[in-house]
């Protein structure tokens, strides 16, 4: 292939010679580069590089130049190994990034040579490849290199190029933030349409927007709150609200519709939508109508005058019953009153004539009629009755016109005495005048007050019992004057609710201090020992009645037998009792050598006592702490 003969061989030949050639101008530069690495990163301050120039050449001669760039490079190592050690770290780092620089550039050179020398005529070339001496580069020449190359290299602000990436990564942060909160905006609303009415909603003109199912219901019902049925009758007039008529408002199936229509997913379409208008359906509440028509003064039996017919009507001067002839009547059929107003209130009228209507009731009986007459003859034989109970001091009685409302008189004129009205009445005088279980106000001997409740002391009457007397004097038309049955009985009775009167005992608890009232003055005033505090024997404070009065007995317990001149219990097995065995009485005994719950008195106060008072005599003992001013 080095040889040339003819045109087309010598044509043949330079290709192949400046393939040739550039193939080994490329395995030069390769073996320079790694030169310029190793010296690059051994920091020489002058190195030496064979540069050939690319010629055409035979085989022989290029391989005898191939040895020579071998022994040269071989050269330059050893110089460049010696010079390493010399070297900072600093330095090598700096130089590398310089090498890789100038490599490139390197590379691109030999290129171009060996482009510029594939034109040469072979013969050229081979005398030039001859002539040729291999160059020796200085570290100068390098470093012009080194900084032609990086004058070549184009300006880059870093600062700039960071801030520019920084911002669009937070501008990337921002736009997914945005689209993360839309998303989520998008969702909630989705929930919120989904449990409650959509945005935009509007009913009958008004804005409904997440509001629930039930409160909007509710809302739009409220339009016919302020509905009010006026009744006129011949002697005035009545109203109904919307509850006591019984009407039923509600637009509840087209509202669910309007719900059931929307689609939480395109809650965002409802905010332009149209107006939706709702029907509602209207009824009655037959058995509440009912009830206020029965509860009404108008539709009263003992109220309703029957047209043309008399009324029974009492006189509380003579305290018998009357008959009044009736002018224009107001007695009414119910029935027909609440047919006329049921119509109305499911058409939601507002008024209704009951006056000028059939709802009236013609007359059947007139003053002179014998039915008329012997109701008449009955009820004032009831009335004649006279019936006055004992309460103490207190007189309570029976007034004809108790009597009369004690009566159940029908439309018909049939008259009854009703033994529950009779026992109802027996309950109010029990809730008035009873005192056994209520509180009462007590002063004590220092003016002090003393709210006291007592299940042991005081009025409580028999109802039962007394219902049924009652029952049988009234029908009877008797006359009596007695107290009634009681189950428990006070001792006196001056004014309601005052049960102690003028004649009582008083302990003082806290001062051990024992006072006899007798008409309301104070015959005794003596100290006392009461329970025993240390072992848990404390005297109870309360109202109780004496329950009995013995002479010369023992009282016994579990590690005591006592005998004692005056026993008088007032709770249970507590009572006042005279204790010889003491020698003092008052102070504070009772704190550590008290009794076991009695009150120990000295004998002569205890006898005092003892022929003063009498079984049911009101006793009535206090803490101070207890007390109020």
């Amino acid at each position: 292939m080095g040889q040339t003969k003819t045109m087309d061989d010598n044509k043949l030949v330079k290709t192949d010679a400046s393939d040739e050639i550039t193939k080994e101008n490329k395995s030069v530069v390769s073996a320079d580069d790694k030169e310029d690495k190793v010296e690059g990163i051994s920091g020489n301050k002058t190195e030496t590089i064979a540069e050939d120039k690319p010629e055409k050449k035979t085989g022989d001669q290029s391989e005898e130049k191939s040895e020579k760039k071998t022994e040269e490079k071989s050269e330059l190592d050893s110089g460049d190994k010696a010079e390493d050690n010399t070297e900072s770290e600093s330095d090598k780092e700096s130089i590398d990034s310089t090498a890789d620089k100038s490599e490139a550039k390197t590379v691109n050179e030999v290129e171009e040579k060996s482009t510029k020398d594939a034109d040469v005529e072979p013969e050229e070339k081979l005398t030039n490849d001859v002539n040729e001496e291999p160059e020796i580069k200085t570290k100068d020449a390098d470093d012009k290199s080194h900084k032609e190359l990086e004058d070549d290299k184009p300006y880059v602000d870093t600062a700039a190029f960071e801030s520019v990436k920084k911002k669009k990564h937070i501008m990337r942060w921002i736009m997914t933030g945005l689209a993360g909160l839309i998303v989520i905006f998008y969702f909630v609303m989705v929930y919120l349409s989904h449990k409650y009415f959509a945005p935009g909603t509007r009913i009958n003109g008004q804005d409904y927007s997440f509001r629930s199912y039930e409160d909007v219901l509710n809302d739009v019902n409220s339009k016919y709150e302020g509905y009010v049925l006026r009744i006129r009758y011949r002697n005035g007039e009545d109203l109904f609200n919307k509850d006591e008529a019984g009407l039923i408002v509600t637009a509840e199936k087209d509202v669910k519709k309007i719900k059931k229509k929307q689609n939480p997913f395109l809650w965002f379409t409802y905010l332009w939508s149209d107006d939706n208008t709702v029907e509602f359906e209207f009824d009655c509440d037959k058995e509440v109508l009912m009830k206020s028509i029965e509860n009404s003064e108008f539709l009263d039996p003992e109220k309703m005058i029957s047209p043309e017919e008399p009324t029974l009507e009492f006189n509380k001067r003579t305290g018998h019953v009357e008959v009044i002839e009736g002018d224009d009547g107001t007695q009414l059929d119910k029935f027909a009153v609440f047919l006329i107003c049921y119509d109305a209130v499911k058409n939601v009228e507002g008024y209704v004539d009951i006056k000028n209507s059939d709802c009236y009731i013609e007359p059947q009986y007139y003053a002179d009629s014998p039915r008329i007459v012997n109701t008449v003859n009955r009820i004032n034989h009831y009335l004649d009755a006279k019936v006055t109970y004992l309460y103490g001091s207190i007189r309570i009685e029976l007034s004809p016109e108790n009597i009369y409302n004690i009566l159940d008189i029908s439309d018909d004129y049939s008259v009854y005495l009703s033994k529950q009205k009779v026992r109802s009445f027996i309950e109010r005088i029990s809730d008035d005048y009873d005192t056994y279980g209520k509180e009462r106000n007590f002063r004590t001997h220092d003016g002090k007050l003393f709210k006291v409740n007592s299940d042991e002391y005081g009025y409580q009457i028999d109802i039962d019992k007394e219902a049924d007397l009652l029952y049988i004097a009234i029908s009877s038309g008797e006359t009596i004057e007695r107290e009634p049955e009681f189950i428990h009985k006070g001792y006196s009775y001056d004014k309601p609710h005052d049960d102690l009167g003028k004649n009582y005992a008083e302990v003082n608890l806290t001062k051990q201090k024992v006072y006899l009232y007798i008409d309301g003055k104070v015959i005794l005033e003596s100290d006392c020992v009461s329970g025993n505090m240390s072992e848990e024997h404390g005297t109870p404070s309360g109202l109780y009645d004496l329950d009995g009065m013995y002479y010369k007995v023992v009282l016994t317990g579990p590690d005591y037998a006592s005998p004692v001149t005056y026993w008088m219990p007032f709770n249970d097995d507590i009572g006042f009792h005279d204790a010889t065995w003491r020698s003092y009485f008052g102070g504070d005994i009772y704190m550590t050598n008290g009794s076991h719950g009695c009150v120990n008195l000295p004998f002569e106060t205890a006898e005092q006592i003892y022929n003063t008072i009498e079984p049911g005599f009101p006793v009535i003992l206090y803490w101070e702490e207890e007390l109020s001013r």
